[in-house]
């Protein structure tokens, strides 16, 4: 419904060009600034993390006992290990020297090479090993717990690019842990060779029970062989069956090339046969047709240009209307034509395919007729090698196992005993406490910056405008004492500033955020009366005092103003100017009494329409009788505020923000989600409302360090004067 004062009034609270969103741009939310931002906000947290953990962790590394350290050198060459191998003289590879050396380092740090060298220096009776042990598990043993020590103490590793490996040990002493070091490499050594020999025992005596059978079995197959070739004539099988195999490889391949061309051909000829000109101008064929058909268009153009400039009827139009035509016929002529050609194209490809599919069969034949000779020939020829092969090669490795079992092979041997370093390993405090230091940060700022990106509020501008697209037009710091600064606000209008101890709340962060919300409505907006409405996404954001603090500096500075409480489940105005609602805008809906007699002047200029007492059914009165009250406003009134339900779970406020001229939509920093703030503006969007801005409420330094000038400002307004 359009208000009679719509050509006096405010139609929004700034230009149309300034309410439409800014696209967010993702590096203004997640660039360096948010980073910094989270991690500021939570600096003390972070840095009490910080502090216990290194400090607590260093104290723990002091506690310590301090470890020293022993390496012993082994070297471990496949080359070497592989030589007793005929086919085997060249260098090994270099994943078969990592493949050794891994599978050697597990045999190091077997079960029971670390229990014979425990056994042998005699460490279940070591004082700091029974130490260690304590009080056995049910169904654990002293052999349990010592190998689990042992094997924390215990470490094989491989230089990189080498065929080393290196058994490093830490223990409580020097000597012990040199002793360690040599004794795990000794039995390791010891353990090999013994297991090697044997291995090489067993297989010598199991390859000379089969080496006779193979001998016969090899000469069985070759006889076979030969008497096959003679009596097949297939010699040199191998040779034929490739001529055979390439006369069928190229017939196939020429088959392929042809269907392919074929049906080619074939689409070629359904586009032709269907007559669509443009289809056959896009083939290879028809591009003779592009430029007689580019000659038609223009030549149409013309005539449609003459046609419109001389008429018909001139002869310089008959004249183009016979180029049109000659045009269309050399069209048509030249698409039978292509049509032609395409067509036999198309025969001729059948023809082709046709031809080389019976060339395809017949060689088909000839190689299965071949096959059919050669695959006994193959069977016997494989058969025949393969004897003979597995005959030489266990010939070979009787010979080889029957000389290593003799010699002590030199692909495992000791190049450096470990020797007692007076020096201890560890513990480490100030390298341990620098990496606990930066541990504990980086998880600390890590944490804080997670919650950043888990925290769904809104608590600076930036987020606003990044989530919502709309502009943040006051930031309002948190008040504590919204009903006394109100009523002092009030008291100081009436000039007994002078006499009131609390004046300076009347210069607290919060309303001079209101003062520039107001400069922002007066350098936007000349014309009077103003219709404001301020609302909210959900209850308890603010919007109340918002406007009941707006309406007393619109009063203040800009002449009378009338605060309208349209919050008729919650009002809150006759709470904080402490005045009666026993009538209001709920009485005036019901027609129970008039305007002036539900109006409550404050100041001269300050005048309030409280809630009034409560009805059941608050939202068919305002839709019912709102716009009326609206409409029939006394011309007095220069501002209108009017606060609103909040949007989300009522229907009021929407109703409320469309008669309004303008709407300042209230979010509490830090803590309503902006999902709300969204699903809201969606809502009043929906009912043709665009709101104009955004008022961020209860910032605070805790929700951005930025919002301390606020809180500074008490410092500079006391300062004494230079």
């Amino acid at each position: 419904m359009a208000n009679p004062r719509s050509s006096d009034a405010l139609v929004s609270l700034v230009s149309a060009e300034s309410l439409a969103p800014i696209p967010p741009r993702m590096g203004d939310f997640q660039g360096m600034a948010f980073y910094w931002r989270m991690i500021r906000r939570h600096r003390w947290p972070i840095a009490s993390f910080v502090v216990a953990v290194t400090f607590l962790g260093t104290l723990a590394v002091l506690e310590m006992p301090k470890q020293y350290g022993a390496t012993a050198v082994l070297r471990v060459d496949p080359a070497a290990a592989n030589s007793m191998d005929a086919s085997s003289h060249a260098a090994a590879a270099p994943s078969d020297a990592l493949l050794l050396t891994t599978t050697e380092s597990q045999i190091v740090m077997s079960p029971a090479n670390l229990l014979d060298v425990a056994r042998a220096l005699n460490l279940q009776a070591d004082p700091y090993y029974i130490a260690r042990i304590g009080r056995l598990k049910p169904g654990e043993s002293v052999d349990d717990r010592l190998l689990r020590l042992l094997t924390a103490e215990v470490g094989v590793s491989q230089p990189f690019n080498t065929e080393l490996m290196q058994v490093h040990v830490e223990a409580h002493s020097p000597q012990l842990a040199s002793d360690l070091a040599n004794g795990l490499a000794t039995a390791y050594l010891k353990n090999e060779y013994r297991s090697r020999a044997q291995a090489l025992e067993e297989a010598s005596h199991s390859m000379q029970a089969q080496l006779s059978d193979l001998q016969a079995e090899m000469e069985r197959a070759q006889g076979a062989l030969v008497r096959y070739e003679a009596a097949q004539d297939v010699l040199d099988a191998d040779s034929k069956q490739n001529i055979y195999a390439a006369r069928l490889a190229q017939v196939n391949d020429d088959l392929g090339v042809a269907t392919n061309e074929r049906i080619q051909l074939e689409a070629q000829a359904q586009i032709s046969q269907s007559g669509d000109l443009d289809a056959l101008s896009a083939l290879p064929a028809g591009q003779p047709l592009v430029p007689l058909r580019n000659q038609l268009l223009s030549d149409q153009r013309a005539l449609a240009q003459i046609a419109t400039i001389d008429g018909p009827a001139h002869f310089r139009y008959r004249q183009q209307s016979e180029i049109v035509e000659h045009d269309r016929s050399m069209l048509a002529q030249q698409q039978q034509h292509t049509v032609r050609q395409i067509d036999s194209q198309y025969q001729s490809a059948v023809l082709r395919e046709r031809m080389l599919k019976t060339a395809l069969d017949r060689e088909k034949t000839a190689m299965d007729a071949f096959n059919l000779r050669s695959i006994q020939y193959h069977a016997l020829k494989a058969a025949a090698d393969n004897s003979s092969q597995l005959y030489y090669s266990l010939q070979q490795h009787m010979q080889d196992s029957a000389v290593a079992a003799t010699l002590r092979g030199s692909d495992l041997r000791v190049v450096s005993a470990a020797r007692p370093e007076s020096k201890p390993t560890g513990p480490h405090p100030l390298e341990d406490g620098v990496l606990l230091f930066l541990l504990s940060l980086a998880l600390g700022v890590g944490t804080a910056i997670s919650y950043g990106f888990l925290d769904q509020s809104l608590s600076s501008p930036d987020q606003v405008q990044h989530w919502i697209g709309l502009p943040v037009l006051a930031l309002l710091p948190e008040t504590l004492n919204a009903a006394v600064q109100l009523r002092t606000r009030l008291f100081l209008d009436c000039d007994h500033a002078e006499s009131n101890p609390d004046a300076k709340l009347s210069q607290s962060g919060y309303v001079e955020a209101v003062h520039s919300l107001f400069s922002a409505l007066s350098f936007s907006v000349q014309a009077s009366p103003r219709i404001l409405a301020v609302v909210s996404a959900l209850p308890g954001e603010g919007k109340s005092t918002l406007a009941a603090n707006l309406a007393v500096t619109c009063a203040a500075l800009d002449g009378d103003t009338l605060l309208i409480d349209a919050d008729l489940r919650k009002p809150s105005s006759h709470r904080l100017f402490e005045i009666s609602s026993n009538l209001g805008l709920t009485s005036i809906l019901r027609d129970r009494c008039t305007f002036e007699q539900a109006l409550v002047p404050l100041t001269s200029t300050l005048s309030v329409l409280p809630g009034g007492p409560p009805v059941a059914n608050p939202s068919e009165l305002m839709h019912l009788h709102l716009d009326a009250l609206l409409e029939n406003l006394p011309p007095r009134f220069r501002n209108i505020i009017i606060d609103s339900p909040p949007v989300l779970g009522f229907s009021d406020a929407s109703l409320v923000a469309r008669l309004a001229q303008a709407t300042i939509l209230v979010i509490a920093a830090g803590r309503t989600a902006r999902t709300a703030v969204s699903e809201a503006r969606r809502q009043l969007q929906s009912v043709g409302v665009s709101v104009a801005g955004v008022a961020l409420n209860r910032v605070s330094v805790d929700l951005d360090p930025s919002y301390s000038y606020y809180y500074s400002q008490y410092a500079y307004e006391e300062a004494a004067p230079e």
